[in-house]
């Protein structure tokens, strides 16, 4: 593979942008919240990391912190499996 391949398989286009979004809100866990859990004992584990939209539908929705190094490093992957999916959906439909 060449390097005019590999500027070709990571150029945005809309459906690898589209395919990009709906991956990274689903699976990255980006967002340390509250998750509802209430112990008598100490220590209790009331955090839970979790992705975008599985925080959206929780509720619970007290934000601890979110984990920049987990959204980069998930963003790229994201990214390189959104591009390869599509790809391969080209070339199967061709």
């Amino acid at each position: 593979m060449n390097w005019k391949d590999i500027s070709e398989l990571l150029r945005p286009a809309s459906r690898k942008v589209m395919l990009f979004i709906i991956l990274f809100a689903v699976f990255v866990p980006v967002v340390a919240h509250d998750n509802g859990i209430r112990c008598i004992t100490a220590p209790c584990p009331a955090t839970s990391y979790s992705s975008i939209l599985s925080y959206l539908m929780s509720p619970y929705q007290a934000i601890y912190s979110y984990l920049y190094a987990a959204a980069l490093i998930g963003a790229v992957a994201t990214y390189i499996i959104a591009c390869l999916l599509v790809s391969l959906y080209r070339s199967v439909k061709k």
